[in-house]
């Protein structure tokens, strides 16, 4: 998994570091630098694009074992029975006869976050949903837009290559899930 860090670590543009974890921590301070350790959090945050961090750890544990039970099933199509492997095993959860990602498998804040992080009062039912506002409505059917804009796009994409690198892939995301079973021994 070390490799496969160092590399996402590259891709987000830094030679140095080769830890998923640090790299956002380092990214998160550049953006909002702090002369003081004891200065209080007062950064307007409205405007940050978490997008531009990469993946924790464990999110990019869980994404590449979907990788590589997608990979298989697609290396094994031409078979009558594509995988034995189980999906939950490999970054999925069930929930409603229907699968979802798992995200993480640790917890999504670090203890000493959650605890003073004020949390909203939801008992009451006059509180009315910010997501129905007019603005956030316009802005999902935007969204929902473009998705479908992009997945009609690349509908294109038919290339030999394309088999062997899911092979490569998959190949690649077995050893990371045998390596990682192995730590957890």
């Amino acid at each position: 998994m070390l490799i496969l860090e160092e590399f996402l670590c590259r891709m987000y543009g830094s030679k140095q570091m080769k830890l998923t974890n640090a790299m956002r921590s380092a990214l998160f301070s550049k953006t909002y630098n702090f002369m003081d350790k004891d200065e209080l959090f007062h950064v307007n945050a409205k405007n940050f694009d978490a997008s531009v961090l990469p993946p924790c750890q464990s999110e990019l544990r869980q994404h590449f074992l979907r990788t590589a039970y997608i990979a298989n099933v697609w290396k094994n199509a031409h078979l009558q029975y594509p995988t034995t492997m189980s999906p939950t095993e490999y970054g999925w959860q069930e929930g409603d006869g229907m699968y979802s990602f798992k995200w993480l498998e640790s917890d999504q804040l670090p203890e000493k976050v959650d605890d003073i992080v004020l949390q909203e009062d939801r008992s009451n039912d006059a509180i009315e949903n910010p997501d129905d506002s007019p603005e956030n409505v316009e802005r999902q059917e935007d969204i929902d837009f473009d998705h479908n804009v992009s997945e009609e796009s690349s509908d294109d994409d038919d290339d030999d290559d394309d088999i062997n690198d899911i092979e490569d892939l998959s190949q690649c995301s077995t050893a990371l899930y045998e390596n990682s079973s192995d730590d957890n021994d």
